[in-house]
């Protein structure tokens, strides 16, 4: 049994939800850490410790019935301001991909973001290796490097630099 309550449905099989328990961040860490081969394993666990314990943080996650984790985003507040977060440590297993749960994932930690903000305007940033799924929420490409592209999104969306998107 989950420790969630159902919010959004992205197919009759998968629900979404914030992880709230430390089983769900231990079986997170070890399905995100195959798939984040560039990335040191007790690295991912960290960064998934760090945003399930944080105020301003949140991890965000797609559940099967059973309540196995088939895909994860972190969400954070950036620590050199109140006006600035980020979203990052995403992935949904190989099997469940191409059906939505990626952008769900997306949009629920940009909502999350919006709460946490209390209504504030305030930017948010991503790197990825796919700059085309982010934009697709609005984000912009701001520069490159390592083969990732760094993006950033103005929220609440209907305004960008302070003129209608």
């Amino acid at each position: 049994m989950t420790a969630f309550t159902p919010i959004v449905t992205a197919g009759p099989a998968i629900a979404f939800g914030p992880v709230r328990r430390w089983s769900a961040v231990y079986y997170a860490a070890g399905m995100l850490a195959p798939l984040l081969p560039w990335r040191d394993p007790v690295e991912v666990f960290v960064e998934l410790e760090r945003c399930f314990q944080q105020p301003h943080a949140g991890v965000e996650a797609a559940y099967l019935p059973d309540g196995r984790v088939i895909g994860v985003g972190c969400w954070s507040r950036q620590a050199w301001s109140t006006a600035a977060y980020s979203i990052h440590m995403a992935s949904v297993l190989p099997e469940y991909r191409r059906q939505g749960i990626g952008a769900q994932l997306v949009e629920r930690r940009l909502q999350a973001i919006t709460e946490d903000a209390g209504g504030r305007a305030v930017w948010v940033d991503a790197s990825t290796r796919c700059p085309e799924r982010l934009a697709r929420h609005g984000f912009r490409v701001v520069g490159e490097h390592d083969g990732l592209s760094r993006m950033m999104l103005s929220l609440p969306r209907a305004q960008m630099c302070g003129v209608a998107a």
